[in-house]
Formats: C-alpha cells, sequence, structure tokens
C-alpha cells in the first residue's frame, strides 16, 4: 500500500499503482528487468533489485526513476533504512547502505556467503546469510553489533514480534 492505493511489480520489473477504493490506474511503467529481489515498499517510494545487477528507487508519486544504481553483484535482498536511504544485499555476502541524497555508498559489510534478507529496525539492521549467520549491523556505520550462528541457513529472513527475531532454518521443523 502507498499513499492509499496498491502497489504491483511484475517479475519483469514493470511497476503499476492502482486507486485502493476504484481500482483506477495511476500509473504504470514499463520493465525495468527481470527482478532479482522482493521490492521495498515506503510512501515515497519502491527499492528493488534486477538480476542485470542494477537498484532502482522508483517514484510513487509518479513512477519516474529517483536512482538507479549499479552493483557489483547481483542483488538479493533490499530495504528502506531509516534515514530514507536503502540497504541491499547481494550474492556475494555484501550489504550496503545508499544514502538518501545520492546513489554513493555509505558503508559497506562482508557476511561470508550470499544475502537472503535485510530488515530495517529502529536499532539497526538485521541480515540473514547463506553462512548460517544472522548478523545484527548498525545502520549508521555497518559496524557488527551482535551476530547468532545458527543450525542452518535462513533462507528469507525472519519476522519480529514483541522485540524478538524469529526464524525459520531451511529443512527443520523448529524455529529460533
Amino acid at each position: 500500500k502507498i499513499n492509499g492505493s496498491i502497489a504491483t511489480i511484475g517479475r519483469e520489473g514493470s511497476i503499476t499503482l492502482a486507486d485502493r477504493a476504484t481500482g483506477q490506474i495511476r500509473w504504470q511503467t514499463g520493465s525495468f528487468g527481470k527482478l532479482s529481489t522482493k521490492p521495498a515498499f515506503s510512501e515515497e517510494s519502491v527499492v528493488f533489485g534486477t538480476s542485470d545487477k542494477v537498484l532502482f528507487v522508483i517514484s510513487a508519486k509518479d513512477g519516474s526513476i529517483v536512482s538507479r544504481q549499479s552493483a557489483e553483484m547481483t542483488p538479493t535482498s533490499v530495504t528502506f533504512s531509516k534515514d530514507a536511504g536503502f540497504t541491499a544485499g547481494d550474492e556475494r555476502g555484501n550489504v550496503s547502505l545508499f544514502g538518501s541524497s545520492n546513489t554513493k555508498t555509505v558503508w559497506r559489510f562482508k557476511s561470508g556467503a550470499a544475502v537472503t534478507s535485510v530488515t530495517a529496525t529502529d536499532e539497526g539492521i538485521l541480515v540473514s546469510s547463506l553462512d548460517n549467520f544472522v548478523y545484527f549491523i548498525s545502520d549508521y556505520n555497518g559496524d557488527v553489533i551482535w551476530k547468532r550462528r545458527l543450525s542452518g541457513r535462513v533462507i528469507d529472513g525472519g519476522l519480529i514480534v514483541g522485540g524478538y527475531l524469529v526464524v525459520l532454518i531451511y529443512g527443520e521443523n523448529s524455529a529460533y
């Protein structure tokens, strides 16, 4: 939901914003490329990565490109940060924070394997990786606040419930 509207994004990166009450299309874009991440939505914009190693920020107001950032590796996860910038993880374990006023990298963190999710919280950024770790890193400078080794791979992030992070491990019948 964006500004009282419903946003949809297709696998090939086309975005449609429709009025929630009437279904009338407010704006629609062409394809930006095959998605490599789940999109992240805010009231102002949409951010996503493509298999062409590009990160896009699209305006929720009119569907125009706010920024287009080339990535060194294929992005695997994105989230908005609390300062209106965004954070992206990639297939090689890099996590980068991009500032709100430009597309320059503010900081970079390196995990031991591909990043499966990045989630912004009020206190920092949660990162899950195929190296069997969940990291909690500072959104200010990318330093590790804590990390937790799990018994298996966290395939798709977790759920924050009452101040706790709950994750499911691939191939196991338990949650941590």
